[in-house]
C-alpha cells in the first residue's frame, strides 16, 4: 500500500456512512481539509451504503444508522477495506441516538448532554462494534465523523446567516430555508448535497465552517 501511495501520489479514504448525502459531504470535507494538510490527491471509496448499485437502491433506506453500526461488526470487510485504503471513516448522525438499539442518550437528569460527551459515548460504541482487540491494531487509520445531531449541521455555517450557523437540531430543515433565501434548490440526492459540500473549498473553508460546529471541529482534530 504505501509502494502504490508513493507511486500515484494519492492518499486512499473508505467511507461508511449513513446515506449517500453523507457520503457527498464527507467526501467534499475530505478533498479541502486533507488534500491541503496532507499534499496529495484523495481518493474515496464508499462500502456502505454502496455509491454503484442500482438507482432504486440508492433510496435513503438503503443507509441509515443501523446499517453503519451493522457493518461495523463485519470485520473481514473493515480488514479488506484497510488492506486497499489508507484509512477509514465511519459516519453517523446522532438524532436517533436514544433508539434502544442505538443507546446513547442526549439528556442527563433532564438537561442536554454536551456535544462532546455524546460524540464520546457514539464513539464508544462504534467501538464496542469493531471489537476493542481489532480497533486497537487498527485505531491509528480509523476516523469517526460523528454529527451531532445531523450531517446537514456541518453545512449550515456554509449557508445560514449567523445566528444560525450554530444549530444542532432539525438542521434539515434550517438548511433548507437558508439555501432558499440564496435562491438554490435543496434535494436530498447525491449530486445536490456534492455541489453543496463544494463550498468546502479549501482547508480554511472546512476550519472556518468547524468554529461553528463542535462536532464537526472534533471531526477535523483527528483526522491526518
Amino acid at each position: 500500500m504505501a509502494g502504490f501511495r508513493r507511486l500515484f501520489d494519492m492518499a486512499t479514504f473508505a467511507l461508511i456512512t449513513e446515506g449517500i448525502t453523507d457520503q457527498a459531504v464527507i467526501e467534499g470535507i475530505l478533498e479541502a481539509y486533507c488534500g491541503e494538510s496532507l499534499g496529495e490527491e484523495i481518493d474515496v471509496n464508499f462500502l456502505q451504503p454502496i455509491r454503484d448499485a442500482t438507482d432504486a437502491s440508492r433510496a435513503l433506506s438503503a443507509g441509515g444508522w443501523e446499517r453503519v453500526l451493522e457493518y461495523c461488526t463485519l470485520a473481514e470487510r473493515i480488514t479488506e477495506a484497510l488492506a486497499v485504503n489508507d484509512y477509514l471513516v465511519v459516519q453517523i448522525d446522532t438524532d436517533c441516538s436514544e433508539h434502544a438499539n442505538f443507546g446513547v442518550s442526549q439528556t442527563e437528569n433532564g438537561v442536554r448532554r454536551s456535544t462532546s460527551e455524546i460524540v464520546a459515548d457514539v464513539r464508544t460504541l462504534i467501538i464496542t462494534k469493531f471489537g476493542q482487540k481489532n480497533f486497537t491494531q487498527m485505531s491509528s487509520r480509523i476516523f469517526f465523523a460523528v454529527s451531532v445531531h445531523s450531517l446537514e449541521c456541518w453545512l449550515l455555517p456554509l449557508f445560514a446567516n449567523y445566528s444560525g450557523k450554530c444549530r444542532e437540531m432539525n438542521c434539515e430543515d434550517h438548511l433548507s430555508r437558508a439555501l432558499s433565501k440564496r435562491n438554490l434548490e435543496h434535494k436530498k440526492d447525491y449530486r445536490s448535497y456534492r455541489e453543496l459540500a463544494r463550498a468546502f473549498r479549501k482547508r480554511k473553508d472546512v476550519i472556518s465552517a468547524a468554529r461553528h460546529s463542535e462536532s464537526l471541529k472534533t471531526f477535523l482534530d483527528t483526522l491526518p
